[in-house]
């Protein structure tokens, strides 16, 4: 399994296009790729059956 920090690499490379999930965005990290920023939070969570 790759690192997080080779997950951001491979976003430079193009070897990847979007990564999604709970991403802490750091000054290094935000040289490296483009953040999106939320317009609005609902509060809203989804919860599913185990």
């Amino acid at each position: 399994m790759a690192s997080i920090e080779d997950l951001f690499a491979a976003t430079r490379t193009g070897e990847v296009d979007v990564l999604l999930g709970p991403l802490a965005m750091t000054e290094q990290r935000e040289r490296m790729v483009d953040f999106t920023h939320p317009v609005a939070h609902s509060g809203l969570r989804i919860a599913i059956l185990r």
